[in-house]
């Protein structure tokens, strides 16, 4: 009976903690909402619209707002340069993840096949049955990481093709 009382207790605070969300549009059109007033940047605070909660599980609705014509560009503002359709920021990380991911790969492998050595020495000592599967383990899953390593440095060569065909320069694939 205590469970009951204190599950329907549970349910009813939830239902009535509602709290309110707060609308507002910046310099550029864009549109935010929050759930704390504290979070919408002072200069917009005048021009914050209050949205009303609603029934418990049903989303609110924020009203329709017509985005604010587009600014014209800054005359000097300087345009992004593109290689392949792509900027600088998307090469760079594209490098810089899969170089990561490659090194990552590396060095657990450099770990596991230590691991298996030490594995191997221990079968040949104590010829137990756990070390035996645990080595044959271990060798199936150095096997499924080398195979992952050869996938990664493909990718990470196809990149480098695909960059030298677009002309990205040097210091963007670091």
């Amino acid at each position: 009976m205590r469970k009951m009382i204190a599950l329907f207790i549970a349910m009813f605070a939830f239902s009535v903690a509602q709290a309110e969300v707060y609308q507002w549009v910046d310099g550029q059109g864009g549109v935010h909402f929050t759930d704390d007033l504290d979070k919408v940047p002072a200069r917009y605070r005048k021009k914050v619209k209050t949205i009303e909660p609603t029934a418990p599980g049903e989303r609110p609705i924020p009203p329709v707002v017509a985005p604010a014509p587009a600014a014209a560009p800054a005359p000097a503002a300087k345009k992004a340069e593109l290689y392949g359709g792509r900027d600088q920021n998307w090469w760079s990380t594209t490098f810089r993840m899969a170089r990561g991911e490659l090194r990552t790969a590396q060095e657990q492998l450099a770990g596991k096949q230590e691991s298996l050595i030490a594995l191997r020495r221990k079968r040949v000592i104590y010829q137990r049955t756990r070390d035996r599967i645990a080595y044959n383990e271990l060798k199936e899953e150095i096997g499924r990481d080398e195979e992952k390593l050869k996938q990664l440095q493909e990718r990470l060569a196809n990149l480098e093709s695909e960059a030298d065909r677009a002309g990205v320069p040097p210091e963007w694939r670091q």
